[in-house]
């Protein structure tokens, strides 16, 4: 009985580490604060190299931004004042071929570019505000944002197919610099390219200041500290002139 108890717990910590790793769908690369992560009631700081599992939500503040790596093969900016978050439980790493991975925009400004996918099968499905679907067949550099009343999708390169919670129509949009603009009464427009709200076809690059996102080393803050604790140059010989005869 001894001898088979380490194996039970050496099996039931690989099927943990195994679930742990299926329901991580995405990692953050980059980060500018104020920002969070989500899970039920719990809210921590996202800090660059978090995973993100199913059923997160991403906020980010008034300066804050985040980037984050879905698959290898889809990048997600997620602009200031914005909420995200994964959906798709029956989603998992090993399955990937079979399932879909949905990402739910709530609020804010998100542009999201997915290369050649390089697994069969796959598309990317997004859901805005339960009001507006894309799904990403390809590959496409596409911009969202979410205003009250209104949603928007700019397409910067690729195709894409759209679909709205009110009218089952399916669009395909495939002319780069086009502008599909969806009211809350499940009425749309088609804006061509330079003729609509440019900040729906805007991916501000640099997206991210390395100097945000760079954590000082242990040497620097040691200097910093030894710095603020020591008088400005200038304070210290204008002293030393004041107190000479």
């Amino acid at each position: 009985m001894q001898k088979t108890v380490p194996g039970l717990v050496a099996v039931a910590a690989m099927a943990c580490c195994a679930f742990a790793r299926a329901s991580t769908v995405a990692s953050v690369i980059a980060v500018a604060q104020p920002a969070w992560i989500q899970l039920d009631d719990i809210v921590s700081e996202l800090d660059r190299g978090n995973d993100i599992s199913i059923d997160d939500r991403i906020l980010t503040g008034a300066s804050g931004r985040a980037e984050i790596q879905l698959w290898s093969d889809v990048i997600l900016r997620l602009y200031p004042e914005s909420e995200i978050r994964l959906m798709s439980p029956e989603y998992s790493a090993e399955a990937a071929d079979q399932n879909t991975a949905e990402l739910f925009l709530q609020s804010g400004k998100i542009c999201l570019q997915s290369g050649p996918p390089t697994r069969s099968g796959r598309n990317f499905k997004l859901n805005v505000d339960m009001r507006m679907r894309v799904t990403i067949h390809q590959s496409a550099h596409i911009c969202v944002f979410r205003r009250e009343g209104l949603s928007y999708l700019g397409l910067l390169t690729g195709s894409v197919q759209v679909s709205n919670s009110i009218e089952p129509e399916l669009i395909i949009l495939s002319q780069a610099g086009i502008e599909f603009r969806l009211a809350d009464d499940g009425s749309y427009q088609l804006l061509p390219p330079g003729s609509g709200d440019p900040v729906a076809n805007l991916d501000v690059q640099p997206f991210i200041n390395e100097q945000k996102i760079t954590e000082p080393s242990c040497e620097t803050r040691q200097m910093k500290a030894t710095d603020e604790s020591m008088p400005a140059a200038g304070a210290a010989t204008a002293d030393s002139e004041t107190a000479s005869p």
